[in-house]
Parts: C-alpha cells; sequence; structure tokens
C-alpha cells in the first residue's frame, strides 16, 4: 500500500495536489495544518484492503503509518456495519415529495403513497420506476374519453361555465369549429348570455359568422320564443355563459338560468379550469360550481382545461379533477380556433404534470411528514378494484334509469315477475319484436318500451304473457320489428296511432300503379331529407333518409310512407348500412328521425339476449326457462342502453367498463354486456365479504 503525503501553503492546494495524484476518489487518511502550511497524508480506495507497510513516505515512521491505515479500516467496517443494520429507505418521502411539488394536493398524495406497493418501497427502486407507477396511478383516476371529441357528439344543450377570464369564449369558438369540421355546420347552434363583458357577444358573433353557424344572443329582454326557433334541428346548442368570480353572489342566480325550458331541462355543464391557477383556486371553484350545481339539480360532470400553454405545472388542475370527480373532456392552449384545443391524453397530461424540477422539489424537502403505513399488496389491489366497482356500479345508476331495480333482479331471480302482460304506465312507445327467435336461439326476443323522451326502458315483456297491442290503449305509437298484417294496419290508422314498421328490401309495393321492390322504389323516386351525424354501433356515422309514397294494392287510395335509412360509417373502407320501413301516412320528418333512432338503438337486442343467455345460466340457480330468458332480456337492454346513451356520464363509464374487463376497441354493446354483468357479481361479492367480515364472531 502506498499512503502518500501532501505538502502545501494552502488546504486548496494540497487537495488539488491529491486529485491530480491519485484522482478524485482518493482517500483522505489525515489533515493537518503546520509551520509550512497544510499537510495531507491520502491513500487510493482501492489500496485500503492491504495493510501493507507505506514505501514511499519519507518523512513519518512506520508506526504512524500503520496507525493511521489501522484507524481508516476501523472507520470503515463501522460504517458498513451501520449501512446493513439501518432501517430500509423509505421511498414514500420522495413520492409524496414529488406530488405535492407537481402541484397535487396533500390528500391525493397521501392517498397514493399509502398504495405504494412494497417491492418500489425499498432503496433498490429507482426513481424512474417510483415515477413510472406514480403517472399509471393519476392516468387511471383520470375521467373521459381520451382523444375522443365526446363532448361534441353529445345531442342537446352544453353551457361552458367558470370564474371571469378562464377562456369560455374562445373556448366555444373552438368546440364550434371543430364541430363544424366533423358534423357540419347546418346542426349547431351557439348561444351567448355575457352581456356584462364589452365586445363579448361580437367576438363570439364573428366566430360564428366565419363558421356559418347560427348564433342567438340570451339577455333578459330577449325572445325565447325566437330562441325556441332557432333551436329547431339542431343537434348540439353551445352556450357561452357570463364570467364571474367563484365567490359573486349573483353566480347562482346567472347558473339557474340556464334552467329556462327553452334550452331544455337539463343542460349539460363543462367546468372551464384554467391549468394556471392555483390548487387551492381551483379546488374552491370546483366546489362552488358543484354546490350550485346540485342546489338547482344540474348535472356538473364535465370539465375543460384551459391556458395549459401558461401553466408552468397542470397538476394543480388534474388534481381537481381528480378529486371532483369531473371527466376531462378537452384541453385548451393559446388563442388560436380551432387549432388551440385537443382531445385529451391523460398520458401526456401526467407525464407534463411530473417533468417538475428537483428545485421545486426541494422545497418541500426539510418538511417534516407524517405519512401513512403503506398497505399489503392485496390490500391494495382490494381498494382499487373496489373504486372501480363502486365508480361503474354508481354510473350505470346515473347512466341508465330505474338500474338499482334491475341490479337487485339480477341478483335475486326471486323479484322477477315474468307474468306481467301489459307496459308500464308510463310507457309511451313499444317496441314489438318478431315472434321468430334469433338464429341458434330458441326463444322468442322480448318486447320493450321508451319514455316520452324516447329512452330504453329496461325492463322486458316476455311475448307469450304478453297482451296484444291493441289492447294496450295509454301508448301513444307502435315500432313493429316485422311487418304487421293488413287488418292490423287499417286499425292502426283508423285510431289514428302512430306506427312504424320494419320491412325487408325485396318487399314489394305500389308506386305510381306499378309493383316493384322498396329498394327499386326508392332508389328511383326516393326524396332525401336532410342528413346528420348519429352514433351507431359505438361508431359516428352520417344517417341519410330517403322518402318515398307507397300503396299496399294496387289501385288504393291509401297511401303509406316508404322509408330508407342509410348509414354511412366515418371510416371509408367499411360497408354502409341499409334499414326499410314503412309508416304511417301523417308521420312528420322529427317524429320520423325520433322512430328511426329508437329502432336503431334495440336493433341488436334480439343477439344480445341470446349472448347474455348462457352468461345468467351459469351464475343463476333453480331458474326456469323463463326468468332466465327474462334476466337476459334485461342484462341485454342494459348493455344496448348504455352503448346508445347520451348522459354526460356515459362516455367515461363506457371506458372505465372496457378497462375493468380488459377490452380494447370500440365500446359497442357485444363488449359492453359481460361487462356488467361481471361489475354486478363483483361489487356484489365486495358486499357479501364486507358484510361477512363485519359479522360478529
Amino acid at each position: 500500500m502506498s499512503l502518500k503525503r501532501f505538502q502545501a501553503r494552502s488546504h486548496k492546494d494540497a487537495m488539488r495536489q491529491v486529485r491530480e495524484a491519485l484522482g478524485a476518489d482518493a482517500i483522505i487518511v489525515m489533515s493537518r495544518n503546520n509551520d509550512a502550511g497544510n499537510e495531507i497524508f491520502a491513500v487510493r480506495e482501492e489500496e485500503l484492503d492491504s495493510l501493507a507497510a507505506p514505501s514511499t513516505v519519507t518523512s513519518q515512521p512506520d508506526d504512524l503509518t500503520r496507525q493511521l491505515l489501522h484507524d481508516v479500516q476501523e472507520m470503515r467496517l463501522l460504517l458498513q456495519q451501520q449501512v446493513a443494520t439501518s432501517e430500509p429507505l423509505d421511498q414514500r418521502k420522495w413520492c409524496y415529495l414529488k406530488l405535492r411539488s407537481a402541484g397535487y394536493s396533500d390528500t391525493l398524495a397521501r392517498e397514493l403513497v399509502a398504495l405504494l406497493p412494497a417491492h418500489l418501497n425499498a432503496a433498490k427502486a429507482t426513481q424512474e420506476e417510483l415515477q413510472a407507477w406514480l403517472t399509471e396511478q393519476l392516468q387511471m383516476r383520470l375521467k373521459g374519453a381520451q382523444r375522443d371529441w365526446e363532448l361534441l357528439h353529445h345531442e342537446g344543450v352544453v353551457a361552458l361555465v367558470g370564474p371571469t377570464g378562464v377562456g369560455k369564449t374562445t373556448t366555444t369558438a373552438k368546440l364550434a369549429a371543430h364541430y363544424v369540421m366533423q358534423m357540419g355546420a347546418e346542426s349547431l347552434l351557439l348561444v351567448t348570455t355575457d352581456s356584462f363583458r364589452i365586445g363579448a357577444q361580437q367576438q363570439l358573433a364573428t366566430y360564428a359568422e366565419l363558421l356559418n353557424v347560427d348564433i342567438f344572443a340570451l339577455h333578459d329582454d330577449a325572445d325565447l320564443a325566437e330562441l325556441q326557433g332557432k333551436m329547431q334541428n339542431k343537434r348540439l346548442v353551445l352556450v357561452d355563459t357570463v364570467g364571474m368570480s367563484q365567490r359573486d353572489h349573483r353566480l347562482t342566480q346567472r347558473v339557474a338560468a340556464l334552467a329556462t325550458p327553452e334550452l331544455g331541462a337539463q343542460p349539460r355543464l363543462a367546468l372551464l379550469l384554467n391549468t394556471a391557477a392555483q390548487q387551492a383556486t381551483l379546488n374552491e371553484v370546483a366546489s362552488i360550481y358543484h354546490g350550485i350545481a346540485k342546489q338547482l339539480n344540474m348535472p356538473l360532470n364535465d370539465c375543460i382545461l384551459t391556458k395549459v400553454d401558461e401553466a408552468s405545472c397542470v397538476g394543480g388542475a388534474l388534481d381537481t379533477a381528480i378529486r371532483h370527480h369531473l371527466s376531462v373532456q378537452a384541453v385548451s392552449s393559446g388563442q388560436q380556433v380551432p387549432e388551440d384545443i385537443l382531445a385529451p391524453d391523460f398520458q401526456a397530461l401526467v407525464s407534463s404534470s411530473m417533468a417538475v424540477s428537483d428545485a421545486a422539489k426541494d422545497a418541500y424537502e426539510d418538511t417534516d411528514i407524517d405519512l401513512p403505513e403503506s398497505l399489503s399488496a392485496r390490500s391494495q389491489t382490494a381498494i382499487q378494484h373496489a373504486h372501480m366497482l363502486r365508480d361503474c356500479v354508481e354510473g350505470l345508476a346515473a347512466a341508465l334509469p330505474d338500474f338499482a331495480a334491475v341490479q337487485q333482479q339480477l341478483l335475486n331471480v326471486s323479484r322477477v315477475d315474468t307474468a306481467v302482460a301489459t307496459l308500464p304506465a308510463t310507457t309511451a312507445f313499444a317496441r314489438w319484436a318478431t315472434a321468430k327467435p334469433a338464429a341458434n336461439f330458441h326463444h322468442s326476443t322480448p318486447h320493450f318500451g321508451f319514455s316520452q323522451a324516447g329512452q330504453l326502458e329496461l325492463q322486458p315483456l316476455l311475448q307469450q304473457h304478453a297482451a296484444p297491442w291493441y289492447e294496450q290503449t295509454h301508448l301513444r305509437g307502435h315500432l313493429f320489428d316485422f311487418l304487421p298484417t293488413g287488418e292490423e294496419l287499417d286499425a292502426l290508422n283508423e285510431q289514428s296511432l302512430a306506427w312504424l314498421a320494419r320491412v325487408n328490401r325485396q318487399h314489394r309495393f305500389y308506386h305510381q300503379g306499378k309493383k316493384a321492390s322498396a329498394a327499386d322504389i326508392l332508389r328511383r323516386h326516393g326524396i332525401k331529407l336532410d342528413s346528420y351525424s348519429r352514433t351507431y354501433r359505438a361508431e359516428v356515422h352520417r344517417l341519410s333518409i330517403s322518402l318515398a309514397a307507397v300503396a299496399r294494392a294496387e289501385g288504393s287510395e291509401e297511401y303509406l310512407q316508404l322509408a330508407c335509412v342509410k348509414l354511412q360509417p366515418s371510416s371509408s373502407k367499411k360497408r354502409a348500412v341499409e334499414r326499410y320501413f314503412l309508416v304511417y301516412p301523417g308521420c312528420t320528418a322529427e317524429q320520423l328521425y325520433d322512430f328511426i333512432g329508437m329502432m336503431l338503438s334495440t336493433d341488436e337486442l334480439d343477439r344480445l339476449t341470446r349472448s347474455a343467455w348462457p352468461l345468467v345460466e351459469q351464475h343463476v340457480d333453480n331458474a326456469d326457462a323463463s326468468s332466465l330468458l327474462y334476466l337476459s332480456a334485461l342484462l341485454a337492454s342494459s348493455a344496448a342502453s348504455l352503448a346508445h346513451s347520451a348522459a354526460p356520464t356515459a362516455a367515461t363509464l363506457r371506458a372505465q367498463l372496457m378497462a375493468l374487463t380488459q377490452r380494447t376497441g370500440k365500446a359497442d354493446a357485444h363488449k359492453l354486456l359481460p361487462a356488467v354483468w361481471q361489475c354486478v357479481l363483483a361489487y356484489d361479492a365486495f358486499h357479501l365479504g364486507a358484510r361477512a367480515h363485519e359479522a360478529p364472531a
């Protein structure tokens, strides 16, 4: 071993000599001042394992050298023992500090830290692994349809709300521009209520003129009849609301004004969150608007992140969306229309929020933190699954009417009454299924009802017990999945009842005295109505309708309306879908659109019922064929209704169910059906386990 001595006028110069001679990893054995300046004894680190006498030390006796080396070895052994016996490194503090410096709240940070897996709460875990786990956890907690303009597919009124200066007018224009590019301008209406800010209405009016979109200024003296007229045949109405401080006492009154009947019973609210604002401010804004929405019985489930380009960190906005269960519908940055708005990308958003500098994290480094104990891996998984199941079941109850009753029936066959003969008194329209069973199925699909608003009612009506349609006099209209007899059609017309019947494209009718197939008549003589966009089987289609007057018999003067519905998918590689219907003579175009929408939302019920049968049969004991058919149809109607639902929470719920069952692709009814069933069973199993755990021994 070579212990070297270095002498210099100052300690700095002596250290420079050490680095030059032995390298930056040299071990300083001793340093002391003397008459000549500063003296340092040093040795290379790799030579400490040998206790050989130094050969190059000229001014010190061997016993001093040996003593120094012996002391160094003792210190080294002591340090190794301390490291071996010290407590394992707790990575929870690093995770907590990372989340807090990224803008996330103390509440959410502690919740995630408690879920940190044991294999990551160890010294060997790298910061990259910890950050990847945190990113994944945050992504799971964000709600919304990623990379999809779900908000633009909504049919009805969407009102953008939020404090002053959050960017409501510009965001309205950006959304309008994207809607026009996807759906066209004729089915969109812009409404502005901002009469406070100078130039606000003129700004939106300029965008409306550029986009060739109708606009209406809704103020205290506005003609609401004119508003109703402008809303006719509009698929989407975007409302730019007045901006106010969340603490302004007039805010509740302004939000309540959106509940005017002319705008619809329940406009969909989307809260704009200024990403550049502090997390505490965003939390206050969301809490106040949630309270107002609850007080006014108006749903607030969506948010749009704005001013992302001005934010040093987006964590506070994401934290607000997670804690207040808001679905992120869009991300806006900059003033350019329509370029500076995007559909949400959760991975990009979370990764951006976690890319904070070490200096930001160091600001929390000296904080005394009392962190919760980590849970076991099994407990962590159970809690995560329980939260997901709870969110899904609550979402089903919010999106589907009477799902609580449906859930009880699916879990308890004794609650099922298969002998019901008539549809409920609240039912406005009935969808009468054909008596012929679906392929490879030995049971006829049950009948179903629709509410006055055209919402599919989940409870089925078994064909073997159902009273004939003409005995159910409370119904306002009848939708047949088959063509009734001539006598039945005559009876319907004599009673002035609304009806629509599905026919085959080869079915032959008389047009202008000549008999031809339905397809040929409409191809040659069909009059086209306005087309519009509609979601069909989890994909946006362009729906167009052609009409022609036909008679059932030669020389008959009683004309009916023959309609061809063509659904053109957005992907040019897929073939268009065609459906043919016969409609009663007095049917208006608006009513025809409604009837066709009801039929399209239920045209898979026969196959869905067939698919549900083995799932139900496997888990339901002591059930006869009628009960199994009823439960299968109940599950089928739930999946079909969810697949076509335009409720504010439906898109998020569909994504959650797909993730829960690890399914990919479009969230169509056939994928949602087993997901709904597994969700109901698993949620019930968690409750049974919890009750068993709480029960006294």
